[in-house]
This record gives structure tokens, sequence and C-alpha cells, in this order.
């Protein structure tokens, strides 16, 4: 028996309803299983990397959170104020450190920033600078582009 006569010789007499012919669920090229397709695995590894990202952000906030505790009592106490390129400033010899790593993590932000918009690093800076002025809790000294200082 031929291959289409196969067709025609399942039990309702119509092409196509043999078992050997029923349309087969796509099969994924990365796992191999036939339930799930290119798209489902898109989804799954946008959700997975989501998920991951948020896992991330999390983590990283619980330590920010304390960093920036610290940060404040800093700014608190005048011993750390922030300059209109949003970055931090040692007012006191024993904050050097704080001030160092803040002002890392902060260039490193405004660097990104400002690649993905194409605008100067200073004016990403000073952009977040307002933000941080805001933020800040009272108390906190500000450094004007003139050079003077400002208590919030």
């Amino acid at each position: 028996m031929r291959g289409t006569d196969r067709l025609i010789s399942s039990k309702s007499g119509r092409k196509g309803d043999c078992a050997d012919h029923q349309p087969k669920k796509p099969i994924s090229r990365t796992t191999g299983q036939q339930h799930m397709t290119d798209t489902t695995l898109i989804g799954r590894r946008a959700f997975l990397s989501l998920l991951t990202a948020l896992v991330l952000l999390a983590a990283g906030s619980a330590g920010h959170s304390a960093y920036a505790a610290s940060l404040d009592d800093l700014r608190k106490q005048g011993a750390v104020g922030e300059r209109f390129d949003g970055l931090a400033v040692a007012r006191d010899g024993s904050a050097k450190k704080v001030v160092k790593d803040v002002n890392a993590k902060r260039s490193k932000i405004y660097k990104r920033e400002a690649k993905k918009t194409g605008a100067d690093v200073t004016a990403v800076g000073t952009i977040f600078a307002k933000q941080i002025m805001k933020k800040a809790p009272k108390g906190t000294w500000f450094l004007n582009a003139d050079g003077d200082w400002v208590k919030k």
C-alpha cells in the first residue's frame, strides 16, 4: 500500500484522518520536548530573567538600605556633604572611605545613563544631584556650583 492509499483507507475514508499524518506539535530545538514551542521557551526565559533581576535587586537593596542608612547618618552628622554634580564630599576625614565607595558607584551609574541617553556624564550627575537633594535627610550639607555650602 502506498502512502496516499493509507490516507484514504482510514475509518472515515477521508484524506488526512490517518494517525500517521496527524499534525504534530512543534518540537523545541533546545529541550526536545514536544509540548514546549520556541515561543513558550522564550517567554519562560524572559520570566526567569525578570525573576533573577528582581532577586538581585532585592538582595542589592537590602545591603544598599543599610549602606544608605550609614550615609544618611554621616550626612546628618555633617561628615558627608553632597556636591552640585551628584558626587559626595567628605567633610570629615573619617568619612573618606565611605565617600570614595559612594562616588565609585554613582560614577558608574552616571556613565551608564550617559551612554544610554547620549548625554554628558556631568549633566547626568547634575540631574541625579537634584534627586539626591530631595531625598537627603535634614541637616545635609550641599556644595553649590558657586562653591558655597548650604545646609538643608
